[in-house]
């Protein structure tokens, strides 16, 4: 048998990753909201849920139906909801809004969970005011400030109406056409984006 000698080229003007190259991480998929300006365009209706985080600090989830359907006490105990460290008792659940946006930040498509009742209040009252409307509409920006739990304040402002960019209306276009994305899966504690490449 011949022994074959495989040859490597070494160029050294070349580059070491193809251009664009980015880490695989489904973590990407979500949108955190950061210090400052977040502005969002909403592409979905809400995904409306409850949620409780474990001992282990996983997600449980639960559908909101005309929300009479929130974690029992019981259910709470039964998944091993986190307590507070203070005084024992279980941490309540939260409501949230799971929302696929585009973040202008990173001009990409995102999931972004919001849990923050005073913006979830803010966007409901955009909804309903009939010179606003549907949240699909208009761009908006979240403002953030503060850095911990007891000082962080969230501010809501909506943008004048205008038709989404050319440039985003083909990613949602591919995103429906190619089935892309399924904001059901959060259900089974999976992402929503099976394969996240913006």
């Amino acid at each position: 048998m011949t022994k074959q000698n495989s040859q490597v080229e070494f160029v050294e003007d070349s580059g070491f990753l193809p251009e664009g190259y980015t880490v695989p991480d489904k973590n990407r998929q979500f949108m955190k909201l950061q210090n400052g300006d977040n502005v969002i365009r909403v592409l979905t209706t809400p995904t409306l849920g409850w949620e409780i985080f474990t001992e282990d600090n996983k997600p449980v989830r639960k559908k909101f139906i005309d929300g009479n359907n929130n974690f029992t006490s019981e259910e709470m105990e039964e998944y091993g909801a986190k307590r507070d460290e203070k005084t024992g008792k279980l941490i309540p659940p939260k409501h949230f809004w799971i929302l696929l946006v585009w973040n202008f930040a990173t001009n990409s498509p995102k999931i972004l969970e919001i849990t923050q009742i005073t913006v979830i209040k803010k966007l409901h009252a955009y909804l309903k005011e009939e010179d606003w409307g549907d949240l699909r509409k208009y761009n908006i920006n979240i403002t953030r400030t503060g850095t911990g739990i007891n000082d962080t304040e969230y501010d809501v402002i909506a943008k004048p109406h205008k038709e989404l960019p050319e440039e985003v209306k083909r990613v949602v276009k591919e995103l429906h056409e190619k089935n892309l994305v399924n904001m059901d899966a959060i259900w089974n504690g999976d992402y929503p984006f099976e394969i996240y490449n913006w």
